[in-house]
């Protein structure tokens, strides 16, 4: 593994049924490579936020990279889609979170700082992501009445 040419190593975890593979995956990779892990993380699909949360919390306290990876309609538009479980706000929130606080996209590997913006359970995670919404929606407003 330490030889393949692939800088970083990346897997997939779109639902939980495959956690046991993933996590196999990444200790064989972990302990053959010295490369970054990335782990992407589909979302807006089947899976509800719940899921999402654990799939990403699972990757934060392996210590990797978690890279949440929006489900778009493949005949997508401009047009947002929530998936059966998702709606507008959480999709937004997620998104600015990821913007804001992580690098290019990808959930820091730092418990510390994961906690501190997703919550320490999937309910302080949906509160959390609707808190980013709201408090984005707010400046927004504000931005707006400057002018």
């Amino acid at each position: 593994m330490a030889s393949i040419k692939i800088d970083p190593i990346r897997f997939a975890f779109d639902n939980i049924s495959i956690e046991n593979k993933v996590v196999r995956a990444i200790k064989l990779a972990k302990k053959f490579s010295k490369k970054e892990i990335r782990i992407y993380t589909l979302y807006n699909f089947q899976e509800t936020p719940e899921d999402l949360y654990y799939r990403i919390n699972l990757i934060n306290k392996m210590g990797e990279y978690a890279f949440p990876m929006e489900y778009r309609r493949p005949n997508a538009s401009k047009i947002k889609f929530p998936g059966p479980h998702w709606n507008v706000s959480l999709l937004r929130g997620l998104k600015l979170s990821l913007i804001f606080y992580y690098r290019k996209g990808m959930i820091t590997e730092s418990r510390k700082s994961f906690h501190s913006i997703y919550g320490k359970t999937p309910k302080q995670f949906i509160i959390k992501l609707y808190d980013i919404y709201e408090y984005d929606k707010k400046l927004k407003r504000k931005s707006t009445s400057l002018h």
